[in-house]
This record gives structure tokens, sequence and C-alpha cells, in this order.
């Protein structure tokens, strides 16, 4: 008898599997490395890319995160949002100042960042 195998499989019973990564297909810059599946690969992408095979570049600020008429701009593997004067916040979500709670401790001077966040400068 002879097997006549479907695509992807090899062997006289057709019991070997064809790696697919070995041919490469994940090879985009955004691509961290190749899985091989039964019959398939799958890409598992760096952070800020997507697609099939990690070539499509995330836009962070595609769903408008920044809140409260903050502008969003796109940084490797995430957003930044420059809140407007009294918001504050990852996503500019918070009303007031960031220092307003006193966030730092141990004598830590709070500053507003430029992008509305605090900064504590610590004493030496």
């Amino acid at each position: 008898f002879e097997c006549k195998c479907p695509p992807g499989f090899v062997g006289p019973r057709c019991e070997g599997d064809i790696n697919e990564c070995l041919s490469n297909p994940c090879s985009s810059p955004g691509t961290q490395d190749c899985v091989q599946l039964i019959n398939d690969y799958h890409c598992n992408c760096k952070s800020g890319y997507m697609g099939r095979h990690c070539d499509a570049k995330v836009n962070f600020c595609a769903n408008s995160p920044c809140q409260n008429g903050g502008i969003c701009t796109a940084i490797q593997g995430g957003h930044e949002c420059l809140c407007n004067e009294g918001y504050y916040g990852k996503n500019c979500e918070y009303s007031g100042y960031a220092c307003d709670s006193n966030p730092c401790q141990n004598g830590g001077y709070c500053r507003t960042s430029d992008i509305g966040d605090y900064v504590c400068d610590c004493p030496s």
C-alpha cells in the first residue's frame, strides 16, 4: 500500500508533521519567534506588532485613549497622553494636579511631569 499524504505531512504512513517554521515564515522585524503547530505555525509578535506575520504596527492611539482633550502619542509598546492643564493620569482621567495628593514619601519633592503625571525628586 502507499499513502498519499495531505499537505503538511510526510512519511510512509503520513506520521511526520512538516515543521513550517523551518521555511522562516515569521521573518518580519515585528516577530519574536515562530511556534510549530500541527500542519501550521504561529508567529508570536513583539510588543507593538500584530497580524499573522507580525508585519502590522499597532496604533495605540487609534481608539483615542486620552481623555479630557489630552493628545496621544504612540510610543514603543504603548502610548503617552499629553494632558491639558488641570488633568493628569495615564489617560488624563483625573482632574486637579498630580501633586495635590502629596504622593512622594520620605521628604521627596513632587513636581508635575511634561505629560501631566508626577515625578518625585528625592532628597540627596
